[in-house]
């Protein structure tokens, strides 16, 4: 995301805004994956983020990458 606004070193700041959702579901920062797609830090856990992931149709085993946060979610659906 810090990337795609121009900004790659700001990361941490993607974060930080990150761990201030309101409204975690509504505004969908649990799709916020690592640039080598692995899931990282989420305010309601790992295993949360998975489910909601898997529940909108990701994979672990997917190739998602970091930028695939701006596609629809029908995109990121493995089967």
């Amino acid at each position: 995301l810090a990337q795609a606004v121009g900004k790659p070193a700001a990361s941490r700041a993607v974060g930080a805004a990150n761990g201030r959702n309101p409204l975690p579901i509504v505004l969908p920062c649990h799709r916020v994956i690592g640039a080598n797609g692995a899931l990282t830090g989420f305010g309601g856990g790992l295993p949360t983020k998975q489910a909601l992931l898997q529940l909108e149709g990701w994979s672990p085993h997917s190739a998602a990458r970091a930028d695939d946060l701006f596609a629809p979610i029908s995109a990121l659906r493995t089967g």
